[in-house]
């Protein structure tokens, strides 16, 4: 919204990331100057369901993913990917509840996903 208000054109995407054809086809045909990606699967009802359900989650959140980056390569498009899941856990500096936040210069510690 905040890009149409400062007249920029937006689009959302139809088409599922992990099927590269039709990223191709929707990229060709808006021919954007950059894309911004947020997509991915987070499981429903929690994380947990990427846990048993590997193949799809890797299917959209990995080859998804470098399907849509890869193709925006070949065509010159700006791609931006927000993707955050399971970088942190909580821990004796951040503990559950204190309002402490990671910061950029913090390792990842999270260990409890296969990806």
């Amino acid at each position: 919204k905040m890009l149409q208000e400062e007249g920029i054109e937006v689009a959302a995407a139809e088409s599922r990331m992990e099927d590269r054809e039709a990223v191709a086809k929707e990229l060709d045909e808006y021919k954007p100057t950059h894309v911004l990606n947020a997509a991915g699967i987070t499981g429903r009802p929690n994380i947990d369901w990427c846990e048993d359900n590997k193949p799809d989650t890797i299917r959209t959140n990995v080859i998804g993913t470098l399907n849509l980056a890869d193709l925006c390569y070949l065509r010159n498009i700006h791609c931006t990917v927000y993707a955050t899941g399971c970088i942190f856990a909580y821990d004796e500096k951040h503990p559950l509840g204190s309002g402490i936040g990671f910061t950029e210069e913090d390792e990842p510690n999270f260990r409890g996903s296969f990806y």
